[in-house]
């Protein structure tokens, strides 16, 4: 029993230090990401009926693959929490990945590296957006703010620049409420949450800043007017200290 629960506990601590590491999490949506254009990439060619891309080609169109998806910061999107922001962001990019190819088939008059055809580079692009999209759409999960209940600091004061401490169902709900109603003139500065998983990621184009440990520090460097405290299932201890 004690090796079980150490085991655990070493387990726990190991998911923290390499799970919780923002560049960890980052460079394996990166990797996650090159897979699906290398198959958009393969798929294309297979629904064309082509040959099989070469190497060179393959690699050419990874390449500015990869710079679309930097340049967007497709990296720093939580998959599990796409919203509007996300799915906009990603077609622009998946237009200016098709426009991008097309340019370097124009440009070079030998066409694509490794002798593709423009038809198969413009599918392969049209395809790496939606699989893109497939990929974080399967790693979604529906939020329903029913089932969520919220502690606040009271009634939202127009003209505030709001931290928002908490992540989850009801804090996105919140900040979807103050951003949609630009009567109510609140900036929302950014996220608070204490869940590894979170950290370094922005959720509707609105950045997740760190732990609540470092929430005096936010307040500052943000030029903070208003924290609002949207969580559930925490204690008031935790709510009073916060």
């Amino acid at each position: 029993m004690e090796i079980n629960v150490q085991f655990r506990l070493f387990g726990q601590a190991l998911y923290g230090k390499v799970c919780g590491n923002p560049r960890v999490r980052r460079s394996v949506k990166l990797i996650l990401d090159a897979l699906a254009a290398v198959l958009a990439m393969a798929a294309a060619a297979f629904l064309m009926r082509q040959r099989a891309p070469h190497l060179a080609g393959l690699a050419a169109f990874l390449v500015l693959a990869m710079a679309v998806n930097l340049g967007f910061k497709f990296y720093a999107q939580h998959y599990r929490l796409l919203g509007i922001e996300e799915a906009r962001s990603l077609l622009l990019g998946n237009a200016a990945l098709g426009a991008g190819a097309m340019s370097v088939c124009f440009l070079r008059q030998a066409g694509w590296p490794g002798g593709e055809s423009p038809a198969v580079v413009l599918g392969g692009s049209l395809l790496t957006g939606p699989l893109w999209l497939g990929l974080r759409m399967l790693c979604a999960t529906r939020h329903q703010g029913r089932d969520e209940t919220s502690a606040g600091t009271g009634e939202i004061i127009p003209g505030r620049r709001v931290l928002i401490v908490g992540a989850g169902g009801a804090g996105i709900l919140l900040c979807q409420a103050l951003r949609e109603h630009s009567r109510r003139s609140c900036v929302v500065l950014g996220f608070v949450d204490d869940a590894l998983e979170k950290q370094g990621v922005r959720i509707h184009g609105v950045p997740v800043l760190g732990p609540t440990l470092l929430l005096p520090i936010y307040i500052r460097e943000q030029q903070a007017t208003q924290v609002i405290l949207c969580l559930t299932g925490v204690s008031g201890a935790r709510l009073r200290e916060l």
